[in-house]
């Protein structure tokens, strides 16, 4: 994606009415920081969002996946291998 000095964060909002929003800072300074779309939890229990963002080489992005907890810290795994780097997930309410 696009990223200016090599960073770019996110955070999500998941509504109970499968409603989502998120914004994204560290990117270039010209991208839109905001993006948009629903969630849901699939038949095998994974996390699915279908987001759009107005943001350059962003756009659309879809995805399903599990989440891992381990001492009550959550984890997404980039991809489904085995061996996948998995990715810190900060969860609040």
């Amino acid at each position: 994606g696009t990223t200016f000095g090599g960073q770019l964060d996110m955070e999500t909002t998941f509504a109970p009415d499968g409603s989502a929003k998120g914004r994204f800072w560290g990117g270039h300074p010209e991208m839109p920081p905001h993006y948009s779309g629903t969630w849901n939890i699939n038949e095998p229990g994974q996390l699915c969002i279908d987001m759009l963002a107005d943001a350059r080489g962003i756009g659309r992005f879809k995805a399903c996946g599990p989440w891992y907890a381990l001492d009550g810290v959550y984890y997404i795994p980039q991809s489904g291998e085995r061996s996948a780097v998995v990715r810190k997930r900060t969860v609040t309410r």
